[in-house]
């Protein structure tokens, strides 16, 4: 299996301008105070429309913090009136971290969705220093007349480790070069900012026809060569289904710790179909540290 050095330029970029910056503190309506306060408590609101966190995703930040990338989907209860005005909704994020609940970050976005669609995924990025935290959203519409509300605990891990580990699993369809990188807090639609690329990933890991995925992850912890100044580190791929290997790909050393890799679409000649687990296993040769890591792929 080939690999691409596409992301091995854009790894300093991705650390140095991720994105995730913290709007200034706004002043909160009353009713969204409210509404943040009821699902602190554990109350899920749904006042006409339903919120939905669903896959979170850690990468390396700036500053030894981790970037957190959360996907939701939100939806309408009640259909809007015909001659209402279309506004994009909002939402409304808080950042409680469990170890000092008095310390909470709340940040604001418009929500791009004049082709609304309940199979759309939105994405936004925090910035986060390892711990636990609480994030608590709201959505609604402008007015606040509507909204819905989502609370999940969240475990950052660290990032920049002394041992091996691995980042999320990231499996991505497209990649587009942006001209410049994006600045502050904001909602994405489908897709979301990765230094100065837009990734667009493959929600679920459903590979549909006529898709070609690879998968994103960096290798964080490693350990360089003392004489080469370059890591040495030797992946290995394996693909299972039902638990039973189907096939055992050609181990590869890299020097790089981003790794963006195809996965497959044929297996022997044939086509894949159903459900397959994707394992990486990777050797830091210079630490002799191992480390495994794999996703679930549901192939259409």
């Amino acid at each position: 299996m080939k690999r691409t050095k596409l992301f091995f330029v854009f790894v300093v970029a991705f650390i140095l301008v991720s994105g995730g910056v913290f709007a200034k503190k706004n002043k909160i309506p009353k009713k969204l105070k409210e509404a943040f306060s009821k699902t602190e408590k554990g109350e899920v609101i749904q006042e006409g429309m339903e919120l939905k966190f669903s896959e979170i995703r850690f990468f390396p930040a700036q500053g030894e913090k981790t970037n957190v990338i959360i996907s939701f989907s939100f939806k309408e209860n009640e259909q809007k009136e015909e001659k209402e005005e279309k506004k994009s909704d909002v939402i409304a994020v808080e950042v409680i971290n469990k170890k000092d609940p008095k310390k909470k970050v709340t940040v604001f976005s418009p929500i791009g969705n004049s082709e609304k669609s309940e199979n759309n995924f939105y994405y936004f990025e925090i910035q986060a220093k390892p711990g636990e935290y609480e994030i608590v959203g709201i959505v609604s519409t402008r007015d606040l007349k509507k909204m819905g509300s989502h609370k999940i605990d969240v475990k950052v891990p660290d990032m920049f480790p002394t041992k091996l580990n691995l980042s999320s699993l990231l499996v991505y369809k497209d990649i587009k070069k942006l001209g410049e990188p994006p600045i502050g807090f904001k909602i994405y639609e489908n897709c979301f900012p990765m230094g100065l690329y837009m990734v667009y990933p493959i929600e679920g890991n459903i590979v549909n026809p006529g898709v070609s995925p690879r998968l994103l992850y960096f290798i964080n912890g490693a350990k360089k060569n003392k004489l080469s100044r370059q890591y040495q580190i030797k992946i290995s791929y394996r693909l299972l289904k039902d638990g039973k290997e189907v096939e055992k790909f050609k181990p590869v050393v890299v020097s790089n710790n981003v790794v963006d890799q195809p996965l497959p679409l044929l297996v022997k000649g044939e086509k894949l179909s159903g459900k397959y687990e994707f394992e990486v296993e990777v050797l830091d040769i210079v630490s002799r540290e191992k480390v495994k890591k794999s996703i679930v792929l549901f192939y259409k």
